[in-house]
């Protein structure tokens, strides 16, 4: 009962403090080069959280881990193409921190979720973000670069995620 009690609260308080942090979208980010577009994604919580945990399922639940990922990334590139054709999603700010949650949820309670259940949210999780990530810039984007430099640092997100999983598989069980 208690290994599943400090988890939550964890998530908790973690939710609480970094939620002032969770709008990556401030209108500061220079949009014109390949650098800033590979930082975008790493200046917000939201997407960090997201990419990693899915990078996470992936490793835990997916037959094929890299199909998975680079799944992931096509529908996050999608996502972006629509937000650029002017596709308008209601509630954005909330929607960005219910995708937060509901990824960390399926971690910290450690959900087995069913793969084809998985493979729906995350798969939906990164066309919000895609989309979230275009509607959020301010003037005039180079798109195949910032689509480019999106996909790459959340390469290393979702990489950085599977990573963790082989680490927290091969570490031995507490037990009392």
């Amino acid at each position: 009962m208690i290994a599943r009690t400090i988890p939550t609260i964890l998530l908790t308080l973690c939710a609480a403090l970094f939620a002032p942090l969770i709008q990556a979208h401030t209108g500061v980010h220079e949009t014109s080069g390949l650098a800033s577009d590979f930082l975008h994604p790493l200046t917000g919580i939201d997407h960090i959280v997201v990419a990693v945990v899915a990078g996470l399922w992936a490793a835990h639940s997916c037959r094929h881990c890299a199909l998975c990922a680079t799944g992931f990334l096509l529908m996050l590139a999608f996502g972006a193409l629509l937000g650029v054709g002017g596709l308008a999603i209601p509630q954005i700010d909330t929607l960005t921190i219910a995708s937060v949650l509901t990824a960390g949820t399926v971690i910290v309670l450690s959900l087995s979720i069913p793969e084809i259940r998985g493979y729906a949210l995350f798969a939906g999780l990164a066309f919000y973000y895609g989309f979230l990530h275009i509607i959020g810039l301010s003037g005039p984007v180079n798109l195949p670069a910032y689509i480019l430099g999106m996909a790459s640092s959340t390469g290393m997100l979702l990489a950085l995620g599977v990573v963790l999983r082989q680490i927290l598989s091969t570490r031995p069980a507490l037990t009392r």
